[in-house]
C-alpha cells in the first residue's frame, strides 16, 4: 500500500459517507497531483497519499528525511477543504465512527453508538494514530482506543 517507512507521520481524513468509485478515483488523482508539489520551506516532502476503501484519504510523510511544517500542513487542510466542496462531503467530521460489523466497514454518528450495540469488543478504525505503522494496525477493539471513554 505505502512504500514509506512505518515511522512516517500520517494525516487521516475520513469521509462522512462512502465515496463512489468515480469519486475515489477523482480524489486519488487530485492527491497524486498534490504530493509532488508538497514542500516545507521550499524542500520537497517525501510523501504518498492514498484513498482507501472509498472512505479515507491518508497522507503519509517520511519526516526522517524532511519534516512537515505548519505551512505545509496548512496546504493539506486547503486540499481537503477543496475536496469537501467539490465532492459535497466532509472529511473532517470527527463525530463519525467507522467500525467493522459482519466483515464490512460501517459508519455511524458517535451519538448512536449505544443504539447500534457498539461495545468494548466492537472493532473500530482508530483514526487518531500518528504514524504509518500504527495506521496499518488501526482496526482495534473499542476498549483499546479513545472510544473507551464513551462506552
Amino acid at each position: 500500500m505505502f512504500s514509506l517507512p512505518d515511522t512516517s507521520r500520517v494525516w487521516i481524513y475520513k469521509a462522512d459517507r462512502f465515496l463512489t468509485d468515480d469519486e475515489a478515483q477523482g480524489i486519488q488523482q487530485k492527491v497524486d497531483e498534490f504530493i509532488p508539489t508538497w514542500a516545507a520551506h521550499g524542500k520537497k516532502l517525501y510523501a504518498e497519499a492514498k484513498v482507501i476503501d472509498n472512505l479515507w484519504i491518508v497522507i503519509a510523510a517520511d519526516e526522517s528525511r524532511e519534516g512537515a511544517s505548519g505551512c505545509s500542513i496548512d496546504k493539506i487542510f486547503r486540499l481537503v477543504a477543496n475536496l469537501e466542496k467539490e465532492y459535497a462531503c466532509s472529511f473532517t467530521n470527527r463525530l463519525i465512527l467507522a467500525y467493522q460489523s459482519e466483515g464490512q466497514i460501517k459508519l455511524a454518528p458517535l451519538t448512536q453508538i449505544k443504539e447500534l450495540g457498539i461495545n468494548a469488543d466492537t472493532l473500530i478504525y482508530d483514526d487518531t494514530v500518528q504514524n504509518l505503522g500504527d495506521f496499518k494496525n488501526r482496526l482495534k477493539p473499542a476498549i483499546q482506543t479513545w472510544l473507551k471513554r464513551s462506552l
